[in-house]
């Protein structure tokens, strides 16, 4: 297995999914599953305006999850950046 481990006398803790295993992926199973709802498997997407594309996005990254809290990605997002933003880059706008 690739990835972080830990291991103790007592159990392993694993940082990252087996490779074939989708159950250990939840969150982004999920995804693929809402993506699905929007882009059937096997389409191509270039029978798909930008405009249409990004209306889809937008809507994905607006919608709840449950692997974030119930934040919206959009919200998770703007946290990250803003927790990681140091004074001098707020101050040019950057």
């Amino acid at each position: 297995m690739i990835g972080l481990e830990r291991k103790s006398s007592i159990r392993e803790i694993k940082r990252s999914p087996d490779p074939y295993s989708p159950w250990q992926r939840g969150c982004n199973e999920n995804t693929n599953g809402l993506i699905r709802q929007y882009l059937p498997r096997g389409i191509d997407l270039a029978e798909f305006s930008r405009t249409r594309l990004n209306r889809i996005a937008i809507s994905l990254n607006t919608r709840p999850r449950k692997c974030l809290n119930f934040q919206t990605p959009l919200e998770a997002y703007e946290k990250i950046i803003s927790d990681h933003q140091s004074p001098s880059t707020i101050a040019l706008g950057a």
